[in-house]
């Protein structure tokens, strides 16, 4: 296959990411249309100008990037799209797949890498992920379902509690319980979700729209 140019968007909230992305592949002979930093921006954009190609994150500015790539998507159908994630929990690829990206690639991946493959134009959905495919159920078609991730309301109460800053000690002050308690539920929370720390459950729950 020849060389094609084409025009691309790419949408990260670290301003490095977006300015190594259009640097990289600006020089192989593709066209920057925009560096976005935000879903709503996102949303912005596409509202009114289309693009080849979009290279975007999935948690831009601590928010979900799900429903901005489904407008996107609803906008230009022909658009290649591009997840560029750090996260390889397999209940993101197979979402991602379902709202019809081409491409769910690791941040780990050189941008050479990741530009031979739209080059390639490789429409049947790929990933080079090792996802990880720890807990969560899935329906009758194999496709994994965020609403069987049995989170308590016990366990939101907590989620929330820890979100806020509190200690376990703090936590279980205020929902009479063992400090024991408290610790076993966010073990079991970190379990259920695969995270470890408060910024990675944050981005999690915002990801899964579990609250």
């Amino acid at each position: 296959m020849g060389f094609m140019s084409k025009s691309f968007v790419v949408c990260d909230d670290h301003p490095l990411i977006n300015d190594a992305v259009e640097i990289f592949f600006c020089k192989q002979g593709f066209t920057c249309l925009a560096k976005i930093n935000s879903n709503d921006d996102l949303i912005k954009f596409f509202s009114t100008n289309q693009a080849d190609v979009l290279i975007c994150d999935l948690n831009i500015d601590q928010d979900n990037t799900f429903d901005a790539l489904q407008f996107v998507r609803k906008k230009n159908p022909a658009i290649f799209i591009v997840v560029f994630s750090a996260y390889s929990d397999r209940i993101f690829i197979q979402k991602a797949k379902a709202l019809g990206v081409n491409l769910y690639i690791s941040k780990t991946t050189e941008l050479a890498e990741l530009f031979a493959l739209i080059q390639s134009e490789k429409r049947a959905f790929f990933t080079n992920t090792d996802f990880i495919d720890h807990l969560q159920p899935s329906n009758n078609n194999g496709i994994l379902d965020v609403e069987k991730i049995k989170i308590s309301d016990q366990e939101k109460k907590i989620i929330s509690l820890v979100l806020e800053g509190k200690t376990s000690e703090k936590i279980a002050q205020e929902l009479f319980l063992s400090k024991y308690t408290v610790d076993t539920h966010r073990k079991n929370i970190n379990r259920k979700l695969n995270v470890s720390g408060i910024v990675q459950l944050q981005e999690k729950i915002n990801l899964l729209n579990l609250f």
